[in-house]
Parts: C-alpha cells; sequence; structure tokens
C-alpha cells in the first residue's frame, strides 16, 4: 500500500533529528490509485447523512470541537478497514520500527481513539498532549507514535486545519504543517504537544479528514509524564 519511494527509503536520521520532537513528513505515502479510492470512500462516510450511525456523537468540550472519529472496525467502511488492516500489519510495524529507532512496536487491534477523523467547519483540536498509558490485551503499555495521513484530494490553505508542533514547555509553535492530501505525519508523542488549534474554515459541505493510528511499547518512555487522557495547553501548563 505504501508508495514506492517511501517502501525503499527509510529516513531514520531525518526522524530523530528533528525538532522540536522526533518528527516526519511524507507526501505520496500511499499508493496514489488506492489513496483516490479511500479519499473517495471517506468523503461519502463524510457528507452521506445515511452513514452517520457509524460514528458516535461529535466532541462538545472547548479544546475538541466537531471532531467525529470512527475507531469501531465493524462500522468502518470496506477500505477504511482495509487501511487499518494495512497499518496494523507486521510489515508495517517493521518499516516504522526502523523509521522511528524504536523496537518492539505493538499495534492497537481496538483502534482506541484513531482510525478514522472528521472535523467539520468551525471545529479545532487544541493543542494537548495524548494519552500514553493503555491497555492492549490486558497488557499495560505506553503510546510512543502516531501516524496521520491527509485523505482531502482538495484543501486550501486558509481553510485552516494546519497541524501544529510545540516545545515541549509549551512556549513555542515550531512546526506547522499543511494537510495536504496522501501526506503522512509520523512522529513520537513522547514531550510533544501538538494539534490544529485553529478553527477549520472550508466550505459547508467539507470536512478535515484523516487516518490516525497509534503504536505502543511495553517499555517505558523517557518522559515522566503519564496520562489516561490527553491533557490541554492552557498558557504553559497541560491540564
Amino acid at each position: 500500500m505504501l508508495s514506492g519511494l517511501t517502501r525503499s527509503t527509510i529516513h531514520q536520521t531525518t526522524y530523530l533529528q528533528a525538532k522540536p520532537f522526533p518528527h516526519i513528513v511524507l507526501d505520496s505515502f500511499i499508493e496514489p490509485v488506492i489513496a483516490k479510492h479511500i479519499a473517495a470512500e471517506l468523503s461519502i462516510l463524510a457528507k452521506d447523512k445515511t452513514q452517520q450511525w457509524r460514528f458516535p456523537e461529535a466532541d462538545l468540550h472547548a479544546d475538541q470541537v466537531l471532531k467525529r472519529g470512527l475507531s469501531d472496525f465493524d462500522k468502518m467502511t470496506p477500505l477504511l478497514r482495509m487501511a487499518s488492516d494495512y497499518f496494523n500489519s507486521a510489515s508495517f510495524l517493521a518499516y516504522l520500527q526502523a523509521l522511528t529507532g524504536l523496537q518492539d512496536l505493538i499495534a492497537d487491534p481496538a483502534y482506541v481513539g484513531g482510525g478514522y477523523h472528521q472535523t467539520g467547519v468551525s471545529g479545532k483540536l487544541g493543542i494537548h498532549h495524548d494519552f500514553n498509558v493503555h491497555h492492549i490485551n490486558g497488557k499495560l503499555v505506553y503510546r510512543r507514535v502516531n501516524l496521520l495521513v491527509y485523505m482531502n484530494p482538495i484543501w486550501q490553505s486558509d481553510w485552516g486545519g494546519q497541524l501544529e508542533l510545540w516545545n515541549a514547555d509549551l512556549s513555542a509553535c515550531q512546526v506547522v504543517i499543511e494537510p495536504l492530501f496522501n501526506r503522512a505525519v509520523v512522529f513520537t508523542i513522547d514531550d510533544a504537544p501538538h494539534g490544529h488549534p485553529n478553527p477549520v474554515n472550508c466550505s459547508l459541505d467539507e470536512s478535515r479528514r484523516s487516518l490516525a493510528y497509534y503504536y505502543y511499547t511495553v517499555a517505558e518512555p523517557s518522559t515522566e509524564k503519564r496520562f489516561h487522557r490527553a491533557h490541554w495547553k492552557y498558557g504553559t501548563e497541560l491540564l
């Protein structure tokens, strides 16, 4: 499913040296024809009101506005299931380990918090630190890596939705990433505040759409933070 460039090139040095925390941006991440078909399916999923039974209710709190997620594999559409299976596969885990330098990565078969995300007009995701304590098959694990793949074939910069990567001390945003079609962002979440805090300003029939998958280790991270839920940026504190 990965494009030829992504399959054949391991950018571990670039990844590990990136600031403000290890990350990389990879364009044309999924084979183009496959990506177009997935995007078309997700566009229908977002716009067809008869499909809304698949989703839980949209978030209503002040830090996560009008974001809807679909992590229930049984309710996913066919190509979303295919993508989710692939990004949890042993071959993809091997790729991620080579990229990030983190060994023994574990995929989450329940896709908790991940799978598919869409955020409608005026929606946002405040700057936050992800939950990093989880249980998989009864075993305590620590979330270490996020994979995001953007799925809007047409996205205009003035629609907002840019991903921001912040310093660990919350003093400043260091990197802004446009959510361009078939662009992947991979990052290690240890001390890694991020989000898209500016409200999405797309047309009423559009939404910001992405695939999202999270990866874990039994080995503890170096960060002292242990969060069972997301903690949000308020000034220079995570609350």
